[in-house]
């Protein structure tokens, strides 16, 4: 639930600073808790099944319970780096900066734990350790953009709350003088 509030603290700060207009806010608050909420719901069974596929390629003896284990692991710490959801909406920016960065942590997490805690909590072999560390991280990867970012980007799109955000202020029409007309 930490990104999910990230994401609706985020917007309903934004709103509350006057960096978006509260009606942009509120959608996007609500797309973010929706697109993240339903994400938690499917990211850790999805890697567990891709975690137990990768395990019969590599050669690492594992059950499903102990596939699920490893893909909360994975998936818990990058999970709490959805914290940075809060602030790119605090600062102006679009929400889509946020996602980016989440990603970002949540590779770098996960690189960390592939890189960590493979041989030692896992038990893969050390022959099969770079397959496993490579498919790992790339399947997580590709989940997370394909859960995450995509329903996002795609339900703010069709929703039309992908708006430009800036600071609140009334539109005021710039008019140039026109240059006299030559006379030749």
């Amino acid at each position: 639930m930490l990104p999910a509030m990230a994401v609706v603290a985020g917007h309903i700060g934004a709103a509350l600073l006057q960096v978006e207009t509260t009606e942009v806010a509120l959608q996007r608050a609500a797309v973010g808790l929706l697109t993240t909420f339903l994400g938690a719901w499917v990211m850790s069974s999805a890697f567990a099944f891709l975690l137990l596929w990768i395990s019969g390629q590599t050669a690492v003896p594992t059950t499903a319970s102990q596939a699920f284990a490893n893909s909360m692991g994975f998936v818990f710490p990058a999970w709490t780096a959805g914290i940075v959801l809060v602030v790119p909406p605090l600062l102006g920016a679009g929400p889509e900066l946020g996602e980016i960065l989440w990603f970002l942590l949540a590779l770098i997490s996960t690189l960390r734990i592939l890189h960590s805690d493979a041989l030692r909590v896992i038990g893969v072999r050390r022959r099969w350790l770079r397959p496993f560390r490579w498919r790992s991280a790339l399947s997580f990867a590709l989940l997370f953009v394909a859960i995450l970012i995509v329903p996002a980007f795609v339900a703010r799109h069709f929703l039309q709350v992908d708006a430009i955000v800036g600071f609140i202020a009334p539109a005021v029409e710039l008019t140039w003088p026109l240059p006299p007309p030559p006379n030749w």
